[in-house]
């Protein structure tokens, strides 16, 4: 069953639910997060990272041993990490 707000995914790959998600799992979904979104973050430090993702709890898309997130995803993450006190012009105005 597809939903039509995400794309079909590549063949023998599957949606998993986060908490369905082993810990390498998470952490290459994670590691996949970072490298296309850093130079939106460049001021982010590890655990502001992992909390955001902890707090999002996306689904992952799995194939084999690769995980990674989806562009729905990776927007909540945006969305997320653009509240962190760490990014530029996140705190309230002055």
């Amino acid at each position: 069953m597809t939903t039509p707000d995400l794309p079909l995914l590549p063949p023998g790959a599957r949606r998993i639910p986060f908490a369905a998600a082993s810990a390498p799992q998470a952490a290459q979904a994670l590691a996949y997060a970072t490298a296309h979104l850093a130079a939106l973050f460049p001021r982010l430090d590890w655990p502001a990272w992992r909390d955001a993702f902890g707090d999002v709890q996306p689904d992952l898309v799995v194939q084999g041993p690769a995980a990674w997130l989806e562009g729905p995803a990776l927007v909540r993450l945006v969305q997320r990490l653009a509240t962190s006190a760490d990014h530029p012009g996140s705190g309230p105005p002055g």
